[in-house]
């Protein structure tokens, strides 16, 4: 009897186990699959176009002519196949924003990120490029190289923060925190904040 009671209590450990792993890939595959559908909505808003004019008023008729002239102009990117951690802390207003980034401040882990796995239209000719050799940008034919940091998420999957930086060369670019968050299924970017720009 107590055989059958131990090898009994043994497999329901085994079985629970099991369980706990596989909720666990799961959940781990979901936020992967999100983070990527960031990175694409972050990745489509880069344009190698100058911007518009200030005065024009963002979503308004000039804005979004603008808008529509540059949406399918060809870019080519290069993208750093490592996530890159901050080198100086961000500080936001918002309640929400600023658990999220008090994370993102903190995250000092790094992550691969394969290009094939960006959902992006194909306007944009992406290649992967190795954080140990970044001058190769210098002396390819890319419009554009991009640098991620990890995606934050809240615990519902439903906001996110992210930094994307761009270099159009050695001398010029900008980094930026952006503020996610899904409307109907899919992630916006609810709001921006330049943290450099040269």
């Amino acid at each position: 009897m107590r055989l059958i009671k131990s090898f009994f209590s043994n497999y329901l450990f085994i079985v629970t186990l099991m369980l706990n792993v596989g909720f666990t890939s799961c959940e781990s595959d979901k936020s992967k699959s999100e983070q990527y559908e960031v990175y694409s909505v972050v990745i489509s808003e880069i344009t190698n176009a100058p911007p518009p004019p200030l005065s024009w008023e963002k979503n308004g008729e000039k804005w979004n002519k603008y808008k529509d002239s540059i949406s399918n102009v060809p870019i080519s990117l290069g993208i750093i196949n490592e996530s890159t951690p901050l080198n100086r802390k961000i500080h936001l207003k918002e309640s929400y924003q600023n658990d999220l980034v008090s994370k993102l401040n903190n995250s000092d882990s790094i992550i691969n990120i394969n290009i094939n796995e960006l959902k992006l239209n194909e306007r944009f000719s992406l290649t992967s490029i190795n954080k140990k050799e970044i001058s190769s940008f210098e002396d390819s034919k890319m419009d554009v190289m991009v640098f991620l940091s990890n995606v934050i998420f809240d615990k519902e999957l439903n906001k996110a923060v992210v930094v994307r930086g761009i270099s159009t060369s050695g001398k010029s670019g900008d980094t930026v925190l952006l503020i996610l968050k899904k409307v109907n299924g899919k992630w916006v970017i609810a709001s921006t904040k330049t943290l450099s720009i040269s």
